[in-house]
């Protein structure tokens, strides 16, 4: 482990010792954090409060709940290099901005979000391989508006996250739900899978 500035830490877990070792360590005036997890599987361990945490890049994490006790401060989610799949369930994060997740480092990688709220989420990026999957349920931002996804979905319910959406790219979707997105200026939508596209309003993109 690494620690440049006492706002700041980058670290790479080397055990499961590591990881209980960081979880002992509160951290009142951590802003932000850059972890490796490695091989190490994290499960059943949670970071203590990091109050002031906004700005996370994790890399070979599998879900969030290490991370449970920092939702309510965290503004930028960065998760790169995941093995196999990444999912975020039942989660409240009140003040993230930008959420980014690549899973292209396994070719057989996924993204899961189910019931989770977003209230001031703008940017949502989800990237992975030709073989790739994302499964998008019950998930809630009112104010997103950029959407972009390289993976396969099949099915993409984007009503309660698209009154401010302005900008959806999207690669090999099979079922997309637009509900009334007023503001859509961009509406990219790639491959050759889309067997169904609904708009709970009509929409015209100028």
């Amino acid at each position: 482990m690494v620690i440049d500035q006492d706002d700041r830490i980058y670290c790479r877990a080397g055990s499961k010792d590591d990881l209980e070792v960081f979880t002992s360590t509160e951290f009142p005036e951590l802003l932000e954090l850059h972890m490796d997890f490695g091989k190490v599987d994290e499960t059943g361990l949670v970071l203590k409060s990091a109050p002031k945490l906004s700005f996370l890049t994790l890399a070979h994490v599998k879900d969030m709940n290490f991370f449970k006790n920092t939702w309510n401060s965290l503004k930028k989610l960065h998760v790169q290099s995941c093995s196999g799949i990444f999912s975020l369930e039942n989660a409240i994060l009140p003040n993230l901005e930008i959420l980014t997740i690549d899973v292209s480092s396994d070719r057989c990688g996924a993204t899961e979000i189910n019931n989770c709220t977003f209230p001031k989420l703008l940017k949502l990026e989800v990237t992975g391989g030709d073989e790739a999957n994302g499964f998008f349920e019950n998930f809630v931002a009112p104010n997103l508006e950029s959407f972009s996804s390289e993976m396969h979905i099949s099915n993409l319910d984007l009503s309660k996250s698209s009154s401010n959406l302005k900008s959806l790219n999207s690669w090999n979707v099979r079922s997309l739900r637009l509900g009334a997105p007023e503001k859509l200026k961009e509406l990219n939508l790639r491959g050759d899978c889309l067997e169904d596209l609904t708009f709970d309003t009509r929409v015209s993109l100028k």
